[in-house]
């Protein structure tokens, strides 16, 4: 669990960082040893955690053109794993030992390839669309990795060895996991109203333990047995039903005045749409990882657009009603509202507003306020102009608030849903690391 300062910090350091090859690769990955960066043309760095000191920098050599290296982990004894993926050549797992030297080297899709089967690693086309989702730990000494092809919808997931190679593999894209289920989705059918079913699995053997539909459902995440989605179908839904409604009495208006057109055709759209606003809450749900029954539900008024945690027993959401936002608190075992506190008003609107002018959820929810961590203590949010650190429990006093050198706002952090949005930013001992393209800066506590 990452530990907040509960005073403010310090700068520690202001250093380059290699600039990644997208903008959801620029999350910082925190371990004992210092913080990895993924960085573009299959590099990887590792910098001091108090200094932003280089320790080493990690170059494989390229068999392209483009290439680019997916987030790194930690793994055992101060090593950590590197994907890299060498455009319409190879997609490849390094074992990298504490000092940068590469050691056992891993062939995600070999076994499947070698039988003829086609997972998309040298697919040809104008641009690079096969995005690597972080990897992730799995039993024993495997580890989970998951690529999709977006061109063609295509979404893999396998659990793999260094030493015996493929365990198990399956058609989805892998969104999140606890100790022992994986938890993916598979990719939804263009043209249907058929957007995936997320599907529960073994880690240690693959064997499905359960599933359900992905419409307008997020997972958010997971832990203490749990996985938690965020479901906005009560939302879309009536959504849905209003616009239907107001197409009707535009006919209506249309017939009655056929010249209508133009701005003033517009303006009477939002006018019957501002007469119908969407009042359905947001819903979260914990669901048992192993056998996908709900736990609890907790609702939140308006639309979600942030959720961190569990930390100090508690799961967090920041939901938006107009343009007031709140941080929301739940007990991650019951559910149970622990209280809320006010982020301010003056945001911009949702997409379901009809005066917003913004048509994506996508673009719109990286505007708003994001959850950076939860400890036992404090709650750290960010805004595209500040961090924020405040009190878990009531009283909840801001403890500080930090002026960001960039926005540290990751270009689609979220290949998959486009409705959580997650900064570049990441909180280990004590300290805080914010990541904007080319730039890292280290902030907390200097010891």
């Amino acid at each position: 669990m990452p530990r907040l300062p509960l005073t403010e910090p310090e700068l520690l350091f202001s250093s380059q960082a290699p600039r990644p090859w997208s903008g959801f690769l620029e999350r910082p990955v925190v371990t004992e040893e210092g913080v990895l960066l993924a960085g573009d043309d299959a590099s990887a760095v590792c910098v001091d955690a108090a200094t932003g000191r280089t320790i080493y920098t990690l170059h494989v050599p390229l068999e392209t053109t483009d290439a680019y290296t997916g987030l790194p982990i930690p793994w055992n004894d101060g090593r950590a794993l590197v994907p890299v993926y060498q455009k319409d050549t190879s997609l490849k797992v390094y074992d990298v030992s504490p000092a940068g030297a590469i050691g056992l080297v891993d062939s995600p899709g070999a076994e499947e390839e070698a039988r003829g089967n086609d997972m998309r690693i040298l697919a040809s086309d104008a641009g690079c669309k096969l995005f690597l989702m972080p990897l992730a730990r799995a039993a024993d000494d495997h580890y989970l990795i998951s690529w999709l092809y977006r061109q063609v919808r295509f979404y893999r997931t396998e659990c793999r060895s260094f030493t015996r190679g493929l365990r198990w593999g399956s058609e989805e894209a892998m969104l999140t996991t606890t100790a022992d289920v994986v938890l993916g989705v598979t990719a939804p059918v263009r043209g249907t109203d058929d957007r995936g079913t997320l599907v529960a699995r073994s880690a240690k053997d693959g064997e499905v333990l359960w599933s359900l539909g992905a419409r307008s459902r997020t997972v958010a995440g997971a832990g203490a047995g749990m996985f938690f989605l965020l479901d906005r179908s009560a939302r879309v839904a009536e959504d849905a039903a209003r616009k239907i409604a107001c197409d009707e009495e535009l006919l209506e208006a249309l017939a009655e005045e056929p010249a209508l057109m133009g701005e003033a055709l517009q303006s009477l759209l939002r006018g019957l749409l501002a007469q119908r606003p969407v009042r359905a809450p947001s819903r979260i749900a914990a669901l048992d990882a192993e056998t996908g029954i709900v736990r609890w539900e907790a609702q939140v008024p308006g639309d979600v657009v942030s959720m961190g945690g569990p930390g100090g027993g508690v799961l967090a959401a920041v939901g938006v009603e107009g343009t007031a936002a709140h941080l929301y608190r739940f007990d991650v075992e019951t559910g149970a509202p622990r209280g809320a506190s006010s982020l301010g008003t003056g945001w911009p609107g949702s997409p379901f507003d009809p005066w917003s002018g913004r048509l994506s959820f996508e673009l719109w929810s990286t505007e708003m306020p994001a959850i950076v961590a939860v400890d036992e203590h404090a709650i750290a949010w960010s805004s595209p102009e500040g961090l924020f650190v405040e009190r878990l429990e009531e009283p909840f006093t801001r403890l500080w608030r930090w002026t960001l050198p960039a926005p540290c706002r990751a270009f689609r952090p979220r290949v998959l849903d486009r409705v959580l949005n997650e900064p570049a930013i990441s909180v280990g001992d004590g300290r805080i690391y914010l990541r904007d393209s080319w730039s890292l800066w280290g902030i907390g506590e200097r010891r």
